[in-house]
């Protein structure tokens, strides 16, 4: 029977993990019950039995279309929810399937899908286009051409639905910060890598003198180019508005906020992936993390300060600064702050040693670290038997951007003292389904002509353990970003609320793509092609990595 099952949430997603003592017989799967704000439902699925057929899009129950999987991500619970879930097997073949109550669980503790957490730290994140089957259904049936100028008009529109909720509740925490300095007359002090969002262009300038805004010009092929021009002249004269003009090679990537009572006594921080504008907010996966606290929000005002002082330059003063390591605690949580460039690459040297004493498992999405060098190296590092820091069995997951390696070698792997070793953990790139399942769609992969799906930053380090560990950030999680761009990294520690909710976020992005990257790469794409209808799909469950993945989500290792 189950006899273990426990329910994560952060302010989106729930992800629901469980256990059998023994293999069940007859078990075609699992029905998932879930108790919402008091109201019951059955959660649905989208993948029928091979050799059924349905129409693309369509959902049944889970008593009916099972999960064949100790594991689930409940995208139907909202902001503001209150859900706890039951699991019972379903027996009997695809026809005539009947649920096992006696050989089901008990309900979990209840969870509120919330970003808030007792330390003052909120964590948010937008949906993205994550190679949705919502979003291709949503565009309707056009060519791939027409649903990219489609989705194009749908994110510029600051009223359009999709657009809302593929911002999701990332952009709701952003505008509820407008809100709140605005009502209270507090001011705001923002740096910006880029900007061409017109609904935030527009709130920033709804907040006139009351704004201050450093404007970098993004990411330039030549000296004097501005990515950001529209937005430079949009905005001119109507706040208080600072250039940071950076020659090729150097990114001012910072994108973070401070909002300052009326007495300019700093208040609140918020930083994280996300760049202002209609693809950070609606087709790139990011996050952004909210902190109440008013000794890190001068940390950041600080940095503010020293980057209107430095213009387009990198004086020794900000240097200096960004290279003394920043740290304090409230009870037990600890709180590490990091600016770049540094000295000496500290900011990762500390990371790394935190990275070097995971125990249980690491989880991870990144954009583009870099080759070498890099926290993605590290953490590989772990699982490589000439590795120092070698642990058999630990847990890693994670989804990359794109691959890292080189041409020469065009697989995602580690280079280790100059040597370049495949990747032995379980590491995605983003893929999207074409016609290859009956059951779905065709789905869109990214944005045109732009580079990022998975655009956050982040790590997460024994988030169920004794040690749990988040670092994100602007940073990329490389030397680059370390040594030659302006840059944050935050660091949380002892905090399992915020590790459990970035743990959320990365497995519900890791569990679209899984196994949509394994499908795509495989010789035999067309080999899995619905529920099987026997019980042999478990078997994986009892044994190897399967079983470790389970125990790690349930605290078990």
């Amino acid at each position: 029977m189950i006899t273990t099952v426990k329910a994560y949430a952060n302010c989106d997603d729930v992800y629901i993990v469980w256990k059998a003592d023994t293999r069940i017989e007859g078990c075609r799967g699992f029905a998932l019950y879930c108790k919402q704000n008091g109201e019951d439902r059955i959660v649905s699925t989208w993948v029928g039995f091979e050799g059924d057929s349905a129409k693309p899009g369509t959902r049944k129950p889970s008593t009916e279309w099972p999960i064949q999987k100790f594991m689930w991500c409940d995208y139907m619970a909202r902001s503001g929810d209150r859900v706890s879930y039951k699991v019972v097997p379903m027996v009997g073949s695809k026809d005539n399937l009947k649920p096992a109550d006696e050989l089901g669980s008990d309900w979990t503790e209840e969870v509120a899908v919330s970003a808030s957490t007792a330390s003052g730290v909120s964590a948010y994140f937008n949906r993205g286009i994550v190679a949705s089957q919502w979003l291709a259904r949503r565009l309707g049936e056009a060519t791939p051409s027409e649903k990219q100028k489609k989705l194009s008009r749908v994110i510029a529109d600051v009223n359009d639905r999709t657009r809302n909720f593929l911002s999701g509740e990332l952009r709701m925490a952003m505008m509820r910060l407008f809100d709140e300095a605005r009502g209270s007359k507090w001011k705001i002090y923002a740096v910006l890598y880029e900007l061409d969002d017109p609904e935030f262009e527009e709130l920033l300038i709804s907040m006139g003198k009351q704004a201050e805004v450093i404007l970098a010009n993004g990411s330039t092929g030549k000296k004097g180019e501005d990515q950001n021009k529209n937005a430079r002249a949009a905005l001119k004269g109507r706040v208080r508005l600072y250039d940071r003009m950076l020659p090729p090679g150097r990114l001012a990537h910072n994108k973070f906020l401070v909002l300052c009572d009326s007495k300019g006594r700093p208040k609140k921080a918020w930083t994280g992936s996300t760049n202002w504008t209609k693809t950070g907010l609606c087709t790139q996966a990011n996050n952004g993390i909210l902190i109440d606290n008013s000794k890190i929000a001068s940390l950041f005002k600080t940095q503010w300060d020293l980057l209107k002082k430095a213009k387009n330059n990198f004086p020794e003063e900000l240097i200096e600064s960004n290279t003394k390591r920043k740290s304090f605690k409230i009870g037990d949580k600890k709180s590490i702050l990091w600016f770049t460039p540094v000295q000496d690459e500290k900011d990762l040297g500390e990371a790394t040693a935190l990275i070097s004493q995971a125990k249980e498992g690491i989880l991870f999405l990144m954009f583009n670290p870099g080759p070498r060098g890099t926290l993605l190296n590290a953490i590989v590092e772990r699982n490589s038997p000439a590795s120092s820091t070698y642990k058999r069995n630990l847990y890693i997951h994670g989804v990359l951007n794109q691959d890292p390696s080189t041409e020469k070698n065009p697989i995602v792997g580690l280079f280790h003292r100059g040597e370049y070793t495949p990747a032995n953990f379980d590491v995605l790139l983003p893929e999207a389904i074409d016609e290859r399942l009956s059951y779905w769609i065709p789905e869109i992969k990214k944005k045109q002509n732009a580079w990022a799906m998975v655009h956050s930053k982040i790590i997460v380090i024994d988030p169920f353990g004794a040690h749990p560990v988040v670092i994100t950030g602007s940073h990329n999680l490389g030397p680059k970003a370390s040594s030659k761009n302006d840059d944050n990294l935050v660091i949380i520690e002892n905090d399992s609320e915020v590790a459990a909710a970035y743990a959320v976020n990365i497995m519900s992005i890791y569990n679209q793509y899984r196994w949509r990257y394994y499908r795509m790469q495989s010789e035999q794409p067309n080999k899995w092609t619905g529920l099987k209808d026997n019980d042999t799909w478990q078997d994986r469950y009892y044994k190897g990595a399967e079983f470790r993945e389970l125990n790690f989500w349930l605290g078990q290792l």
